[in-house]
This record gives structure tokens, sequence and C-alpha cells, in this order.
């Protein structure tokens, strides 16, 4: 079962500056074009299921996209911008799913 979802939904919703913009419009998988803006989409790009010698550990490295998407260029790199201070170099626990570590692997 994919846990990391819900854990990303759930670090952004719960970040002050995230939910002043863009309130509950965080949505996993695609933002329908008439939703209003700005708003945060994301979806799942890969996982791997991560092992040891004894066999599967329950860990895995989960690749996300994240898109921001708001009225203007400016309000878009302000959206980008709190999305990657409350992401990047995260760890800790969301809920009951432990997560080893967030960091930002590119953006554009």
């Amino acid at each position: 079962m994919n846990k990391a979802g819900p854990a990303l939904y759930s670090l952004l919703h719960t970040n002050a500056g995230v939910l002043a913009l863009v309130s509950d419009r965080i949505y996993g998988g695609e933002r329908k074009q008439k939703d209003p803006l700005p708003a945060i989409s994301y979806r799942r790009i890969s996982s791997e299921h991560l092992h040891i010698q004894e066999g599967i550990c329950g860990l895995a490295d989960a690749r996300y996209q994240i898109d921001v998407w708001a009225d203007t260029y400016k309000g878009a790199q302000q959206l980008a911008d709190l999305v990657r201070l409350a992401l990047d170099g995260y760890k800790g626990t969301v809920g009951a799913t432990v997560v080893k570590a967030i960091w930002l692997e590119s953006s554009m």
C-alpha cells in the first residue's frame, strides 16, 4: 500500500504558508482545468521497493512530481518556494507513516 501520497498531502495541507495560499486545493493526480487557482497537484512517478538480505524490509523509495498552479508567474514561484520549504529535507512521522527523507531532485 502506498502511504507516501497521503503523507505528502498531509505535510502540504498542514503547512501554514501553503494552506494560506491554496486552502484545500491540493490534488493527488490531475487538477481539472476549471478548478480555482492557486493549487497544487502531485502524482507518483515511480516506486522502488527496497529489500535487504533477509527479504522485504518494508521501505520504498518513491518519486513524486509536484506541480504548482497560479494565475501569474510570480504567484507560481511563491507557491513553489513554499512547497519546497515545506518538503525539502523533511524527516519525521506523518500519522503512522515514517518518512526517512524527502529531498528535491530537480525543479523547472
